[in-house]
């Protein structure tokens, strides 16, 4: 699995100006998952029907000459998997 999410307004508007993929990270195209267009409620019903237990890789391209920060939308979006039910915290015994 590969999970990804998308701004659809500033997707709207980079296509419409045929923007290319650089300069639509740099406008922030990309969001962590829990602020996008990209339903993961009805992802995780889907993959719980298929019974599915395997990994997921969560993406998001940033610009790194911006200010988004990359650490606080992974833990972002990390902490909304877990909301949802998709990610099942595990005891860490150190």
């Amino acid at each position: 699995m590969h999970f990804k999410n998308i701004d659809s307004s500033v997707r709207a508007d980079c296509v419409a100006e045929k923007t290319d993929f650089f300069a639509a990270v740099a406008r922030n195209i990309f969001s962590p998952l829990d602020d996008g267009a990209v339903n993961f409620i009805t992802v995780r019903d889907a993959l719980a029907q298929i019974d599915y237990d395997g990994f997921a890789v969560v993406e998001q391209d940033v610009d790194p000459s911006g200010d988004a920060s990359p650490l606080d939308n992974a833990r972002a979006s990390y902490s909304y998997l877990i909301s949802i039910g998709m990610v099942l915290r595990k005891e860490r015994h150190v």
